[in-house]
């Protein structure tokens, strides 16, 4: 259906928008299972 990827659409342009830049869907749909995210001191989120 139409109802997924227009989900997907509004909210990687919300996120854009929001400083948050979304390089893999998927990665970003598993991390709603986390619990903690801890970031460096500058806020940098890296591998």
């Amino acid at each position: 259906g139409l109802a997924i990827p227009l989900v997907v659409s509004i909210s990687t342009g919300l996120s854009a928008r929001n400083g948050l830049l979304v390089r893999k869907r998927l990665a970003l749909e598993s991390a709603r299972k986390l619990d903690w995210v801890l970031f460096d001191k500058t806020g940098t989120l890296t591998k």
